[in-house]
């Protein structure tokens, strides 16, 4: 009951806690979710109560996280890239964690799921009547990701008859005016249409008509920026097929491949061209090869899962952390259940402690980072309110001394600017090409530096650098 706990708690706050995009809380999440699956599962080998999850799924996992780990430490920006690469292990992890959990258990995840439904729900139409205009994105960031979990728990509702909730959920999506998550559970339905009842079947036939009258009345922007966020994704991955560019750092190569208008977003809107761009080809070949061999039987839980794997043709929600988690256990919440288990007698206490001295490992980094990104806020809200600029900078070393960040030192860099001192700027301006060497305004602004301390050639070298981009 312990491990539904911890996946209640992960499908359940993501969504509240806007999705899980933001890194300080990306990173406290993390390192708490780390920390607890550790000590739980240290303690069920102390008890010999521990059992073993589905091998298959468990290598399936395994050569994910390490396929994704490579691209993260091979990435330009290896520090920004694990924050997002901890996210997607931790949903890479529900799946094969899911074959321990029992029937009844599994039967309160989906209860929680409904609950967090509610509450988006509620939360949603408390913007609706203060803003009083439509386009509601409840907790999570923008409409197009409430939309995305809408397309997973819509199904579950018809599934287990929740009426209420689904004509809640169903509003909720019309008021976010995603017609690409309208199109893709048509689609999907279509497709499914053997499995699925004939009335649901009728609606979709009709949802998908008017889906395509709307999507040929839509203004034309809508097509060609998508068509541009496609070909930079394509672009990046080319440049690095196998390993990719390392996940979640597309976001900051999309900037260097569109001019500034036609940036509207950070996201490549596709989600296989975005994957294959960050991860590689081989992890999104293996990581679609697994997901085939997942789908449930539950006609409507694969409507959920195939609505969402269409809507990622599209769009990017499945890039969203709070929505990729309940992707993956909804793609497994119907695997059998694992009851094989493991008796280490003598063995237990070596094993419990090998456990929890993992955890600590793999969850130390995002504890490091938390701190790193708190006490920059602090910093920067020091200097908004005019604090002494010893002091400011005291604090923005501080976070420094627990992990490198390129946006502390390019403000450590103008304090120390402003303060004349043009040696000391230079070297933060340094640190910061070092952790992001794909901001060409960073290269712009040590080539300046260099010039004013009289040394033409470092600034001549930082000038092509800003110029010919380091990074795919």
């Amino acid at each position: 009951m312990a491990l539904a706990f911890w996946i209640i708690s992960l499908l359940s706050f993501t969504p509240v806690l806007g999705g899980l995009i933001d890194p300080q809380t990306a990173s406290l999440f993390f390192f708490l979710a780390i920390l607890a699956l550790g000590i739980g599962s240290a303690w069920l080998i102390w008890n010999n109560e521990f059992k073993i999850p589905d091998v298959r799924l468990v290598g399936w996992a395994t050569l994910l996280s390490l396929l994704s780990f490579i691209s993260a430490c091979f990435s330009p920006i290896p520090a920004e890239s694990f924050i997002a690469w901890r996210s997607l292990v931790l949903g890479l992890w529900i799946i094969p964690l899911t074959t321990l959990i029992p029937e009844s258990s599994r039967s309160t995840i989906d209860q929680a799921i409904f609950l967090s439904g509610y509450i988006l729900c509620f939360y949603a139409v408390l913007q609706i009547s203060i803003s009083q205009h439509l386009g509601i994105s409840s907790f999570l960031p923008n409409p197009n990701i409430f939309a995305g979990f809408i397309v997973f728990v819509l199904p579950l509702t018809l599934e287990k008859k929740k009426t209420f909730l689904a004509v809640c959920l169903a509003l909720m999506l019309l008021a976010t005016k995603s017609v690409g998550a309208w199109f893709s559970l048509a689609i999907a339905a279509l497709i499914l249409q053997r499995q699925i009842p004939r009335k649901i079947k009728t609606f979709a036939f009709f949802v998908f008509l008017a889906c395509g009258v709307l999507i040929f009345r839509k203004p034309e922007f809508d097509f060609h920026n998508r068509w541009l966020w496609w070909r930079a994704a394509l672009t990046v991955f080319l440049k690095r097929p196998w390993i990719g560019c390392g996940p979640g750092v597309f976001a900051y190569l999309l900037p260097l491949k569109l001019p500034a208008h036609l940036l509207r977003s950070l996201y490549a809107h596709q989600y296989y061209l975005q994957t294959a761009a960050e991860c590689g080809i081989n992890y999104l070949l293996i990581f679609l090869a697994g997901l085939f061999f997942l789908l449930p039987k539950s006609p409507m839980r694969r409507l959920a899962v195939l609505a969402s794997l269409i809507l990622g043709l599209w769009d990017y929600s499945l890039e969203v952390p709070a929505v990729f988690y309940l992707f993956c256990y909804i793609a497994a919440s119907e695997t059998p259940q694992a009851k094989q288990s493991i008796l280490l007698s003598n063995l237990r206490f070596p094993a419990a402690l090998l456990i929890l001295v993992f955890s600590l490992a793999l969850s130390r980094p995002a504890w490091a980072r938390w701190r790193e990104e708190n006490l920059k806020s602090e910093a920067i809200s020091l200097f908004n309110r005019n604090a002494p600029i010893e002091k400011v900078r005291q604090k923005f070393m501080e976070a420094l001394s627990w992990a490198p960040d390129a946006d502390a030192e390019r403000l450590l860099a103008e304090i120390d600017f402003r303060q004349r001192d043009l040696l000391k700027s230079a070297a933060h301006w340094e640190k910061a090409a070092q952790e992001n060497p794909c901001r060409p305004s960073t290269w712009q602004a040590l080539s300046s530096l260099y010039q004013l301390t009289g040394n033409a050639a470092k600034a001549k070298e930082a000038s092509l650098r800003s110029l010919n981009s380091p990074c795919p």
